[in-house]
C-alpha cells in the first residue's frame, strides 16, 4: 500500500521570483523548474502556503493579493494545489489561530483533513520561517538558497534541485 505524500510550497521566492510585497499581477515571474509540478502532481498532493504581511502593513490590499495569486495560477496554466493558505498577519501579530509561518497550523490541517502523516509532508521554501513551519509540524523541509534563509543553511540552489530530492 502506498502512503499518501504531500508537498507544501512557499510561493514568493520558491515558485515565483521574490518581490517584496507583490501587489500587482505584472510582478509575477515564475521560476525555472515550475513546469515540473505537472510531473510530481502524479505522486504528491500539492499545497501552497504564503505569508503576505504587506496587507496589515498597508503596503497592499487583500484584493491586490488575490490579483497576484490569480496571475500566478494563470501563468502556471492550471491550479495544481489541493488547498492554498495566504496568511495576512504581520510579524508579531500572530495569535494562537494564526496561519503565518512558522506556525504549523496549515501543515497540521493538511495532515488531519487528508489523512497524511506529517512525516510524509515536505515543505519547500526559501526562508527560515518555511523550514521552521515544517519542523514545528513534524514535517520535512527543503530550503532553497536565498537571502531569506536566516541562520539556516540552504539544502539546494533551485526549485529543480529541491524536486530532485523528493
Amino acid at each position: 500500500m502506498n502512503m499518501k505524500r504531500a508537498i507544501v510550497f512557499d510561493r514568493d521566492g520558491t515558485l515565483m521570483e521574490h518581490v517584496d510585497y507583490p501587489s500587482r499581477p505584472e510582478q509575477v515571474r515564475l521560476v525555472d523548474g515550475v513546469e515540473l509540478l505537472r510531473e510530481i502532481h502524479r505522486e504528491y498532493l500539492l499545497f501552497l502556503h504564503t505569508n503576505q504581511s504587506g496587507v496589515p502593513r498597508g503596503l497592499m490590499t487583500a484584493t491586490d493579493c488575490r490579483s497576484v495569486q490569480r496571475e500566478f495560477i494563470r501563468q502556471l496554466g492550471w491550479n495544481p494545489f489541493a488547498q492554498t493558505r495566504i496568511a495576512h498577519e504581520a510579524p508579531g501579530d500572530e495569535g494562537p489561530d494564526s496561519y503565518r509561518k512558522p506556525s504549523p497550523r496549515f501543515i497540521h490541517e493538511i495532515s488531519e483533513e487528508f489523512c497524511i502523516d506529517p512525516r510524509a509532508i515536505t515543505m519547500i521554501g526559501d526562508s527560515e520561517c518555511d523550514a521552521l513551519a515544517a519542523k514545528n509540524a513534524g514535517a520535512k523541509s527543503i530550503l532553497i538558497r536565498s537571502p531569506r534563509n536566516g541562520s539556516m543553511p540552504p539544502d539546494v540552489d533551485s526549485l529543480e534541485e529541491a524536486l530532485s530530492l523528493l
